[in-house]
């Protein structure tokens, strides 16, 4: 069975269930950061937007450039790819290049944080019980995770993982990880950041 891995995303919408029209606003809004901060010319249908009919299941599109699907949460995205949680921890070049995915698209998006979760630790899943609470927020994920497993979620220590092995690292990787990207705001600083 593969365990893919997310990405959660924080923003300050907070109509994604109560205003279709303003929901479907937003993600056109996000769609054209997107497309300027990628400097992408593709026409909006190639971001594929989509929007549940009955207003089960949250407003998406498609970020091809990243293989990455977009969920329009309260107060966050849940951005999804082909991608197995492991991977987080795999590296190309010496360094972990999913990662640098996760820090490319949350900059593009305004933001200097996101977290890592495998799918059953995303938010489809600590939503099961309350599937159709519209009110479900990024505080919400938190703090269910935090009481489900016992505690704080881990931070991305990129300087510490590097020093272990690659195999163990996948191998024992935690299923949610918060990251502030702090070490590559400082590379960004320092002018050798960018890929």
């Amino acid at each position: 069975m593969t365990i893919r891995e997310s990405f959660i995303i924080r923003h300050e919408f907070v109509q994604a269930w109560t205003d279709k029209d303003a929901a479907r606003t937003f993600v056109f809004k996000t769609i054209e950061r997107l497309k300027e901060y990628f400097h992408l010319q593709e026409p909006d249908e190639y971001f594929e937007y989509e929007e549940d009919d009955y207003g089960d299941l949250p407003p998406s599109f498609e970020l091809p450039l990243y293989d990455a699907t977009f969920y329009l949460y309260n107060d966050f995205w849940e951005v999804q790819h082909g991608y197995r949680f492991w991977q987080i921890m795999s590296r190309c070049d010496g360094d972990f290049w999913l990662r640098r995915d996760a820090f490319d698209i949350a900059r593009a998006l305004g933001e200097k944080e996101a977290w890592y979760a495998s799918e059953y630790f995303a938010v489809a899943q600590f939503m099961d019980d309350e599937w159709y609470n519209k009110d479900f927020t990024l505080a919400r994920w938190l703090d269910c995770y935090k009481k489900h497993y016992d505690g704080a979620i881990p931070e991305f220590d990129r300087a510490s993982f590097l020093l272990r092995d690659e195999e163990e690292l996948c191998n024992n990787c935690q299923e949610v990880y918060h990251d502030d990207f702090k070490d590559l705001f400082e590379e960004l600083k320092a002018g050798r950041g960018e890929r």
